[in-house]
């Protein structure tokens, strides 16, 4: 039986969806994350930030597994698009934000670490409100 035309890394709708309800379940928000970073394309890192909003370890874990798939897509990422991402994450001010932008700025780096680069990472050493997310800056 042939499978429905879909655009090239494009995730079937109904993982996407069920992973969504799998957020909402009492003790799955874990495993919503991992399926939902695993599926994207990394344009739904606000709706992860929200997802770990209040969950410290799971922000942890869930930084970790955005910049394993950003290095998994490098040839897919707009490195223009990306800084913009990062600059937003990071001015949400919560830790999820800034954990997530701290993971981008990190493979960034295979970019050159040009100007912009550089400039991010700066900007977050002076993360608001949780003085871990800079302290993790000054290992780059």
């Amino acid at each position: 039986m042939p499978r429905p035309c879909r655009p090239s890394g494009t995730p079937p709708p109904g993982l996407v969806t069920a992973a969504r309800w799998l957020a909402g379940r009492p003790g799955f928000a874990g495993t919503a994350a991992t399926t939902l970073v695993g599926l994207g394309r990394l344009d739904n890192l606000r709706e992860l930030a929200d997802l770990c909003a209040d969950r410290p370890a799971l922000a942890v874990r869930t930084a970790e597994r955005v910049g394993a798939r950003l290095r998994e897509l490098p040839e897919s990422i707009d490195p223009g698009v990306l800084r913009g991402t990062i600059g937003e994450l990071a001015g949400r001010g919560d830790l999820a934000g800034g954990l997530f932008a701290v993971a981008l700025v990190r493979v960034g780096a295979t970019y050159g670490w040009s100007s912009p680069w550089r400039d991010l990472l700066l900007g977050l050493r002076h993360h608001r409100r949780y003085p871990s997310v800079d302290g993790l800056t000054l290992t780059q």
